[in-house]
């Protein structure tokens, strides 16, 4: 899967050392490592079973949340201490910087220009369905409301946080293994219905031509 070129002086990274964050996100939902979807896709059904079958509160949650990330951080870094003490293996210590997780005036102003582009499509669309301007955008907006409001009587809003995120993990890898064959039933079934639609007309446009004329007196 070949989405972003970083050309430099001397090398050409492409593929898997991809410098888009779509891409990086491409990569996770296609399996393209199976050992880090995987552990993403493990992590989220862990998170999803602790939301739903634990009695814990939001705060609980979150501190238990806390206390895991810093025990990887933990056995991240010690880890490898032990490994270059004990077992000879020199593999460099990782360090973070409080520079690393600080926000400089460059990135929060990237933030807000993100921000700023997301908020204003995001007007402009709402603006566009309540407007009827097209009134097709408002119809289809009207359509999928009357969807969710009809699944969410049968789903909890859990549920479907759960559905969504088991959907992100299967369809597009599902979709990306059977591309092809895909768009070549997509294609037949298209060239059926407008065949069909065709032929309908054709007999409509007959029947009106074949009805008998009045005669006038």
């Amino acid at each position: 899967m070949k989405c972003c070129t970083e050309a430099t002086s001397t090398t050409t990274t492409t593929g898997p050392e991809c410098c888009n964050k779509k891409c990086t996100m491409g990569h996770l939902l296609l399996w393209e490592s199976k050992l880090r979807t995987g552990s993403v896709f493990l992590f989220g059904h862990a998170a999803f079973y602790f939301a739903t079958h634990s009695h814990f509160t939001v705060l609980t949650l979150m501190s238990t949340v806390a206390l895991l990330v810093m025990l990887a951080f933990a056995v991240h870094v010690y880890g490898k201490k032990f490994c270059a003490h004990y077992l000879g293996v020199d593999t460099p210590v990782p360090t973070y910087k409080a520079e690393e997780w600080t926000l400089t005036e460059e990135r929060i102003s990237v933030v807000a220009k993100i921000l700023t582009q997301v908020i204003n499509q995001f007007v402009s669309s709402v603006s566009q369905v309540f407007n009827f301007n097209p009134p097709s955008k408002s119809i289809k907006f009207a359509f999928f409301m009357f969807i969710l409001a009809s699944v969410g009587k049968v789903f909890s809003g859990t549920t479907l946080a759960y559905l969504v995120f088991l959907g992100a993990f299967t369809v597009p890898a599902l979709l990306h293994h059977y591309r092809e064959k895909i768009s070549t039933t997509r294609t037949k079934v298209e060239q059926k219905i407008t065949n069909t639609l065709a032929s309908l007309f054709m007999r409509i446009a007959g029947a009106g031509d074949s009805r008998p004329k009045a005669h006038k007196s």
